[in-house]
């Protein structure tokens, strides 16, 4: 009897990493294949000198296709196809809008145009489409409410790219807006400062707000926002390094897109916030984060690897103008690094119908964390949504690249206040990352990705759309090496990719 289970969840896992990421995707019109391959083709191309932002331009365009096509009626909710999360299809849907918003915010900002053509053909008014679904998300009683917020709710996290996407737009999209809605939004977001967080990275989001609220003249609790960020300064390990909460060892990648993208946001909403301290640690970790990135992909460790395409984020920040904008860090060398990322994982399809796929290369249900549905992976532009901020005529998009530290010559780098050595190898571009008494040459030891825990493995396939994978629970964090060629979550490159773009990239 005890197969009977392990037969079911078999079966089940292997139907639904084939069909649930296209589910629910029957209401819309077919995506067609040919706006994928036209994506990998604009970066697998040589950069355009005149453009060197193209590609990315083409990538809004083929972003906001997809948006389009699954829009609520209101613009407050963006339900794309995709396995669904713990969370549910509302807050799944919000997470469509809010994790879009602030790359559209920050395009605007930038001094691009606000009005851009899909790759449909649509002309889309992107500050119309900010106010809309602002104003619908905010409004109680509508259809697209966003709802009160709780205790450790999603939308706590989703307040944050709210509140960062109104500020951001603020010169344009404010005018636009009527006393009563800029109240209601900001009512909305004031939940932020009532309710209880998770107890890491979290304590960053009521801060961020706060800011917000406070740069629009809107009342704040300084209270407890200074006991938000006191908590999270707990968690500073030195050299610019936090731990993900209280657990010391809970050190990863969050730390460039979670926990230093939220710093510099914060600083650029108010400079100066957290002094001298705050503004040295960007700058040393931007700094060790240029031996963690290279052509042939990053040492990916940790939770949450589906927003890999945000690793550069830091760099890009120190990079462009702004309060924490440091000359240490050149703009051709995080531009390079913005580009070095992305082609690498548009190449072994990062993005697929029109949105983040929900994987480390493609769709790749066995390494989802069950938190993530269809929209989440959108944190991977968070690079690019700072990258957006800087016009196309400033230096982080015109100045001469400058090659990354692995594309230079070896390395052997400590960062020793998280007891990590990071190992570059010029040859293969190889970069590792070795936890404190590893062996340099010990390779990560790639998940069997065999099902374990037959009960367990069948409730989870039935619950999250993905099956259980303790194997790679403790490869996330347990680990002695990790390596950039060779994941310990795998890259697998997805079937129909065409083969001109799938080499057009180095092999993992």
């Amino acid at each position: 009897m005890r197969s009977l289970p392990f037969a079911i969840a078999i079966a089940l896992s292997a139907a639904l990493l084939s069909v649930g990421p296209t589910a629910r995707a029957a209401a819309v019109s077919a995506w067609p294949a040919a706006y994928d391959t036209g994506l990998r083709a604009a970066f697998a191309a040589e950069p355009d000198g005149a453009m060197p932002d193209a590609p990315y331009r083409q990538l809004i365009s083929y972003l906001f296709t997809d948006a389009l096509d699954h829009a609520a009626t209101d613009g407050s909710r963006i339900d794309q196809a995709g396995a669904p999360s713990r969370h549910g299809q509302a807050i799944d849907a919000m997470e469509g809008f809010t994790r879009l918003a602030p790359v559209a915010a920050a395009w605007i900002a930038g001094g691009r145009p606000r009005e851009i053509v899909d790759l449909r053909g649509r002309h889309i008014d992107l500050v119309a489409w900010l106010r809309r679904g602002l104003v619908a998300g905010t409004t109680p009683g509508s259809p697209g409410y966003w709802g009160e917020m709780h205790d450790l709710g999603q939308p706590i996290v989703e307040a944050a790219d709210v509140a960062r996407a109104l500020w951001t737009a603020r010169a344009i999209l404010l005018p636009l807006l009527e006393p009563k809605e800029i109240d209601q939004i900001a009512a909305w977001l004031g939940q932020v400062a009532r309710v209880r967080v998770s107890d890491n990275n979290w304590h960053l989001y009521p801060v961020l707000v706060a800011e917000v609220l406070r740069a629009l003249g809107r009342p704040v609790d300084d209270a407890a926002e200074r006991a938000h960020f006191e908590r999270f300064l707990s968690f500073r390990l030195g050299h610019g390094w936090y731990s993900d909460g209280p657990d010391r060892m809970a050190v990863d990648w969050y730390n460039a897109w979670g926990i230093q993208y939220e710093l510099g946001w914060i600083r650029r909403i108010s400079p100066g916030f957290g002094g001298a301290m705050i503004a040295n640690d960007l700058r040393d970790f931007a700094l060790d984060l240029t031996y963690l990135i290279g052509p042939a992909g990053i040492p990916i460790m940790g939770r949450s690897v589906c927003y890999r395409l945000a690793a550069p984020a830091p760099l890009v920040a120190a990079a462009i103008d702004g309060p924490d904008r440091d000359p240490a860090v050149a703009p051709g060398l995080a531009r390079h690094a913005l580009d070095v990322v992305t082609r690498y994982f548009v190449a072994r399809g990062a993005f697929s119908d029109g949105t983040v796929t929900q994987g480390y290369c493609g769709a790749d249900l066995r390494v989802l964390d069950n938190y993530s549905g269809p929209s989440s992976c959108l944190w991977s532009l968070r690079a690019l949504t700072l990258a957006l901020l800087a016009g196309p005529q400033m230096p982080f998009w015109t100045a001469p690249v400058e090659a990354l530290p692995v594309e230079r010559s070896d390395f052997d780098h400590p960062i020793t206040s998280i007891g990590w050595r990071v190992i570059g190898r010029q040859a293969d571009a190889d970069i590792r990352i070795l936890r404190a008494g590893a062996n340099a040459g010990t390779a990560p030891a790639l998940d069997t990705l065999e099902p374990y825990g037959a009960w367990r493995q069948l409730l989870s396939t039935i619950l999250w759309w993905r099956p259980y994978r303790p194997a790679n629970e403790q490869a996330k964090y347990q680990l002695p090496v990790y390596s950039s060629r060779t994941p310990f979550c795998g890259c697998l490159m997805p079937a129909g990719l065409d083969k001109a773009a799938a080499a057009s990239a180095p092999s993992p």
